[in-house]
């Protein structure tokens, strides 16, 4: 099954993690730069979760996670080194988005220490992760949420996830996701690495740049034709470069493009 990559604003977006341990802390570390309402539900909650939600001694509730009394403003990430044992999967985790890590966390966290209830699927909730350690409850959790239409991941199961997290790259504006299927997850690593390398050090500066131009351009070069050869020329040198423009050299090169 071919997977297409959809890229989403997720800033806001109430997310339920079911699980509290190694798998579901992963999973909010690369989620926690992008802004979402991270609910976790768990008996047992590993300390790093904990950290994060900013709180050192956390209490039993019950109610839904949306109006759970645990919650409080996400502390900044700091990656715990991955585990070695050798597997794809977990060398894969070990390079896991040094990008988005560098981002400004907005996200939010609360924690419910107690066993996940089918109420706790509210029609509030935009997408669910679930990491418990019992194959048979992930898969009915699955089930719910298909069920009610709210996309599902299942960590390391991809027959029950409606979608899957990528290999990463994040440099400001840019974001390219690599995602090999589950064929090989070592494949998708060394991918990246490849990738990487080809990126300037200076693209976030280039793409403010290139950005702040845009609208510039399109009422300079109103032939949608020209103004595409030259978005694509002024990339080019750009990314050549290694660095934005200055404003001396954009004019001459706008003047010749007209």
């Amino acid at each position: 099954m071919a997977l297409f990559p959809f890229f989403r604003n997720i800033e806001g977006a109430e997310v339920l993690v079911i699980g509290g341990g190694k798998h579901a802390l992963e999973k909010v570390e690369r989620l926690l730069p992008y802004g979402p309402r991270l609910h976790v539900i768990a008996e047992e909650v590993c300390p790093k979760l904990v950290e994060y939600a900013g709180k050192t001694n956390q209490k039993t509730t019950d109610d839904s996670p949306l109006n759970t009394v645990i919650k409080a403003e996400a502390m900044p990430a700091q990656k715990e080194a991955a585990e070695q044992s050798g597997a794809a999967e977990q060398n894969e985790a070990a390079e896991r988005d040094r990008g988005a890590d560098s981002k400004e966390i907005a996200s939010q966290i609360t924690i419910s220490r107690r066993k996940f209830v089918q109420q706790d699927l509210t029609e509030q909730i935009d997408f669910v992760i679930v990491a418990g350690e019992n194959p048979a409850e992930n898969h009915w959790i699955a089930g719910l949420c298909r069920a009610r239409r709210i996309p599902v991941n299942v960590v390391d199961d991809q027959e029950y996830c409606d979608f899957i997290f990528p290999s990463l790259i994040a440099r400001g504006s840019l974001s390219v996701g690599i995602c090999t299927n589950g064929a090989s997850p070592s494949t998708g690593v060394l991918l990246k690495k490849k990738i990487e390398a080809q990126i300037p050090d200076n693209i976030e500066e280039i793409l403010d740049f290139l950005q702040e131009k845009r609208a510039e351009i399109k009422e300079m070069i109103p032939n949608k034709k020209k103004r595409f050869a030259f978005y694509y020329k002024l990339s080019e040198i750009c990314m050549e470069e290694d660095r934005a423009l200055t404003e001396e050299e954009f004019r001459k090169l706008l003047s010749l493009a007209m």
